[in-house]
C-alpha cells in the first residue's frame, strides 16, 4: 500500500510505510470548521469569465497544480498529467481551433441539432465571427489541461475531480 491513507486514519502516526514516508506527508493537524463556513465557501463557488490581463505567476500554477493532484482517484492511480499554457499567442490559436472544431464537426452532430445547446453554439460562433471575441477561453492568460491515456477508463472522473480541487483552492 502506498497512497497514504494510513496517514489520514492514523493522526498519531503509529503507521510507516517506506513508500510514503510521513516527512513526505501533508496531513498534519487538521483545523476543523464548523458546517456553516463549508457550505459558505462551498456555495460561493462561482464560474469565473471574466480575467485579469496579466500573467499568472508560475508559483501560484504550481501551487494549485500541488492541491488538484491530492484529489481523490479511483483506485488511487493518479495517473493525470498537466499541461499549462500561458503564451498569449498559443492561447488564441487553441481558442481558434475550438471555434473551428465547432463549426466543422459539433454544430453539424444530431446530438447537437435540435438539442437545447444548439442556438447558444450557434450564436457562440456567430458572436466570434463578428466581434473577434474570444468566446473559448475568455481571453484567459492561463489555461491548465489535465491529460490522461485515452486508454485509462477513469480519467476523465480523475480529471474532473481534480480540476474540482483545483478551482476551490485557487478561488
Amino acid at each position: 500500500m502506498s497512497c497514504g491513507q494510513c496517514v489520514a486514519v492514523c493522526p498519531k502516526e503509529a503507521l510507516y510505510n517506506a513508500k510514503t514516508p510521513l516527512a513526505n506527508q501533508v496531513v498534519k493537524d487538521i483545523k476543523n470548521f464548523d458546517e456553516n463556513t463549508a457550505a459558505q465557501f462551498l456555495r460561493s463557488r462561482r464560474s469565473i469569465r471574466s480575467y485579469q490581463e496579466k500573467a499568472v505567476p508560475r508559483n501560484e500554477v504550481h501551487k494549485i497544480l500541488d492541491i488538484a493532484r491530492m484529489a481523490p482517484s479511483g483506485c488511487n492511480t493518479q495517473e493525470i498529467s498537466y499541461h499549462v499554457v500561458d503564451d498569449p499567442d498559443l492561447l488564441h490559436k487553441i481558442s481558434e481551433v475550438i471555434i473551428d472544431w465547432t463549426e466543422r464537426v459539433l454544430i453539424k452532430s444530431p446530438a447537437i441539432i435540435g438539442s437545447k445547446y444548439f442556438d447558444n453554439i450557434a450564436m457562440t460562433i456567430d458572436i466570434y465571427h463578428e466581434t473577434g471575441e474570444d468566446v473559448v477561453l475568455r481571453s484567459a492568460p492561463c489555461l491548465i489541461m489535465a491529460i490522461a491515456d485515452k486508454d485509462f477508463a477513469i480519467g476523465h472522473e480523475n480529471s474532473y475531480l481534480s480540476f474540482a480541487y483545483a478551482q476551490l483552492f485557487a478561488k
